[in-house]
Parts: structure tokens; sequence; C-alpha cells
């Protein structure tokens, strides 16, 4: 049911490494009790309170800005208003599936202010993850994860088990046909009809969004330490860059999503199985 999702969740994104050092480095890192290296970002954030009291002040000034510059630019923008920056929103909590999901959501839809507040940071774990961001595959790997995460969530509660009326075999089946559906929307498709996370129909979507934020500090943007050393650049991506770092990404989450589907149908057939042998053995009939 729900934790196995999780689980397969997770081994699935580990089979690509990109993927697995974006979860490491946001979210699932844990720091040392006394040194430099504050572990992931959420983590770190979430557990020393005046650097949350940062980030959240760079975040809602950052959201500002966002707005006015989108404005000058004849755009408005479409994500919250307000940003999620709280306690809740940056955790890290294995036996919470959902943290996963809000920690990047939080690193996301805040990226303008995260930019700044590791910026202004400046210190080594700061530059690491700044380096992170500059990867040519960071823009399009963090909302697609997100995705893959936000489609899991919706199909993973719905196998809570509360309530044996909505939670059961027959149920998981259907909702995993579903899912798979969902799935293979938002990473495949054509020339005709892109993937969802490619759409610019989809515009709530985590890409649409992120680049949105990104697209609105201008053409070419590069943050500089006072000696003139760079900490974070940025060009504004041409539509051929743009998508190509889709289609890669698109096509090493269709990989993902085959070995999340591969576990989570084999577990079905295992529950199965084991429900059918439970009726014949429980059954006052002979077979």
């Amino acid at each position: 049911g729900m934790h196995a999702k999780q689980r397969n969740m997770e081994n699935a994104t580990g089979t690509d490494p990109f993927l697995e050092e974006l979860l490491d480095m946001l979210i699932r890192n844990k720091g040392e009790t006394r040194g430099k290296n504050l572990g992931g970002l959420c983590r770190a954030v979430k557990n020393r309170e005046r650097m949350r009291c940062n980030f959240t002040a760079d975040v809602e000034r950052e959201l500002d800005q966002l707005v006015k510059d989108l404005e000058e630019l004849g755009e408005l923008w479409n994500g919250p208003v307000k940003m999620p920056t709280g306690k809740h929103t940056m955790s890290a909590a294995p036996q919470r599936f959902d943290s996963l999901l809000e920690g990047l959501r939080s690193i996301l839809l805040n990226i303008r202010g995260v930019i700044v507040f590791l910026v202004k940071l400046g210190t080594e774990w700061a530059k690491a993850l700044l380096r992170l961001f500059m990867r040519p595959e960071f823009e399009a790997a963090l909302p697609a994860l997100a995705e893959f995460m936000e489609i899991g969530r919706q199909y993973v509660h719905k196998d809570e088990g509360h309530d044996p009326d909505k939670s059961n075999l027959i149920n998981s089946w259907s909702n995993f046909l579903d899912m798979k559906k969902d799935l293979n929307t938002m990473f495949c498709g054509d020339e005709d009809r892109p993937p969802l996370l490619a759409s610019d129909k989809y515009t709530k979507g985590y890409y649409q969004l992120m680049q949105k934020s990104l697209n609105s500090l201008g053409d070419n943007v590069c943050y500089r330490t006072g000696t003139g050393a760079v900490l974070f650049r940025r060009a504004h991506p041409t539509e051929e860059q743009e998508a190509t770092s889709l289609a890669l990404i698109s096509k090493r989450m269709q990989i993902v999503c085959e070995v999340f589907l591969e576990a989570c149908e084999a577990d079905l057939l295992m529950a199965r199985g084991a429900a059918l042998l439970l009726h014949a053995t429980s059954s006052p009939w002979p077979s």
C-alpha cells in the first residue's frame, strides 16, 4: 500500500544518479553536529532558526520583486501568492512521504529567493548548492522530479487503508492504471502532443513556474563574490537548448517511471496471490 509505493518511488529515483543527488543535497543529507556541512538545504533551513528567518526574508523580498519584474515584461505571476517557507514545508521526515514533495516545492517555487539566500551566505556549503543549480540538467530535472512525486502522492494516499471500502485490491489495480496513464501523459509525447511537463498550456506546471521565475531575472544574470569569483550564473536558454534539455530529462524520467511502475505492479500481483491463497485455505468447500 502506501509505504510500498513510497519505497518504490525513492528506489526508482535512485536509479538516476542526478535525481538521487538532487534529493540528497536538497532534502535528505544529514548535517554534521559540529561542522560546516549543514546537510540538505531543507534540513539546514528547518533546523536553524536564524537561517530560516533569513531564508524567509529573502524569499518574501524576491517574490515582491518577481511580480514587479514580470509586470515590466508584460507577464503575470500565476504561482502561489504566499510562498511556502514554514518548518513543515522544509522537512525531511523519512516516515512522511509528503516531506519530499513539500521540500522540492518550497525550493522550486522560491528559486529566486533560494539563489539570493545562498549567494548571501557564500560558504562552501552554499557554493556547492549553487554549482548544482548551474548544471545544465537542473532546470528541467527539479520540476520533473516534483511532478513525479506529485502524481505519486495522489495515489499513495489512496492506498492508506483507512477505509477498506475504498482501499482494496480491486480499487488498487484501477488506481495503478490511472497512475500509469498520468505518468505517461506527464513525460511521454510526440510532435503533435508534447509531454505535459513541456507544454506551454500547462501554465501552473512546476517547470513553467520555475522558468518564469528564472527568466524574470533577465537574459543573463551573474552573482559574484567581492573578489569577482562567480557564485551563480545563468544565461537565458535558447528554444533549442530548452527543447533538448526537456527531451533528455523526459527520457530519463520515463525510465524512472518504468522502474517505479514495475515495482508497484509486482507488489499488487503479490498481494493478489496472497489474497487468493488466503481465500483458498479459509474456504469451507473443497476446491
